[in-house]
């Protein structure tokens, strides 16, 4: 009843905003690598980045807060507040190690930096997802139209990330094929075949009776990603 309808709000609160910070961490993992790597320079690319930062704090902010704020309502709250908090400390590091690399030796320092700025703040994404993931799994809708519809939301999130991922990966490979080995094309492999995944599972969500709005999304999206 009212603790239900309580319960899944909150629930929905909380992972949408869970959802925009990794959707900007993720757009900051891409402009600093594109920073490291040289492809782009000059001070609009390190004002812009300072911008992204911003708003990757305030939303992960925003999600302590909610979190915070429903903890009457959602279980195991502490788990998820530990998690965001050790992300935020992890984000600041990298970003100092980032700011280093990006301020020395112009070039050379920075693309030594670059492949394990990408795999530690990718790792920082996916678990920012598992997190969102967990709190669907514990507080699953009952309705089966409201429950596809976070399916859909998180599977889209899995199949944005993948083409983010792949988009930065081909910035390189395109910048610098000489110095592509094979960890890279496994990489961009890898995303293809996850994003391919992604599909499959919002395919296989689509046998409920969802709205007109959903439908159109989930067409449009398919005709933009094909």
């Amino acid at each position: 009843g009212y603790q239900t309808a309580e319960r899944m709000v909150a629930s929905n609160t909380v992972r949408e905003r869970l959802l925009l910070g990794t959707e900007a961490l993720a757009n900051e993992r891409s402009q600093t690598y594109v920073l490291l790597i040289g492809q782009r320079s000059g001070a609009s690319g390190i004002v812009e980045l300072r911008d992204v930062r911003r708003q990757v704090d305030d939303l992960l902010n925003a999600a302590e807060r909610e979190i915070t704020a429903t903890q009457a309502s959602l279980s195991n709250t502490n788990s998820s507040l530990a998690t965001v908090s050790r992300i935020r400390q992890e984000v600041g590091t990298l970003r100092q190690q980032a700011d280093q690399s990006l301020g020395l030796a112009e070039g050379l320092r920075g693309e030594q930096f670059a492949p394990r700025w990408f795999q530690e703040a990718t790792r920082l994404v996916e678990e920012l997802q598992s997190s969102r993931m967990t709190i669907l799994q514990r507080e699953r809708p009952l309705d089966p139209v409201l429950r596809t519809e976070a399916n859909l939301r998180a599977f889209g999130a899995i199949l944005s990330e993948s083409i983010a991922r792949s988009q930065a990966l081909m910035s390189r490979a395109l910048e610098n094929s000489s110095q592509v080995g094979g960890l890279e094309i496994d990489s961009i492999s890898q995303n293809a075949g996850r994003a391919a995944l992604a599909w499959e599972l919002i395919d296989g969500q689509m046998a409920v009776p969802l709205s007109e709005s959903v439908k159109e999304s989930v067409s449009r999206t398919h005709e933009n990603y094909s």
